[in-house]
């Protein structure tokens, strides 16, 4: 088996760090279905399609990718905790935006970027961070329109 290049690769699991083209595919298809879309549709998706172990993982990932040490990353207030640890292995300021029963309020948002624009400090922040359904700890979701 580790003599063949291409089964040897698959038993050392070093492929491709995107995650298995066969489950990439299905799970094209499967997004096709769920949205009511021909087969198809989704192809040019594949490629861009990251499959990750889990969230710590993507969260690992995306961060790395897009924050420096010193940059802020706004997150809601509250927010999983386990994100905030990682943000401060990276060297990054998370700043809680404060939440209501619709999700992450857009006027505080707007609030904290005015506050940070006026510290001058408006290039260093690099990602909102926000769960739209089912937030880690609050269970809450997004609303389509607020309710207020």
């Amino acid at each position: 088996m580790l003599g063949d290049p291409v089964e040897g690769r698959r038993a050392l699991q070093y492929g491709t760090t995107r995650g298995d083209v066969k489950l990439r595919k299905a799970l094209i298809r499967l997004l096709e279905k769920t949205e009511g879309v021909a087969p198809g549709s989704f192809d040019e998706a594949q490629h861009r399609l990251v499959v990750t172990t889990g969230s710590q993982q993507l969260l690992y990932l995306v961060t790395e990718a897009l924050v420096d040490p010193g940059d802020i990353v706004l997150v809601e207030s509250p927010t999983y905790f386990v994100y905030l640890g990682l943000l401060k292995t990276f060297g990054a300021r998370a700043v809680g935006i404060e939440t209501d029963d619709d999700g992450l309020r857009p006027d505080r948002l707007e609030d904290a970027l005015a506050e940070i624009d006026a510290r001058g400090e408006l290039d260093r922040v690099k990602l909102i961070y926000t769960i739209s359904e089912h937030s880690n700890p609050s269970g809450l979701s997004l609303a389509e329109e607020p309710s207020g």
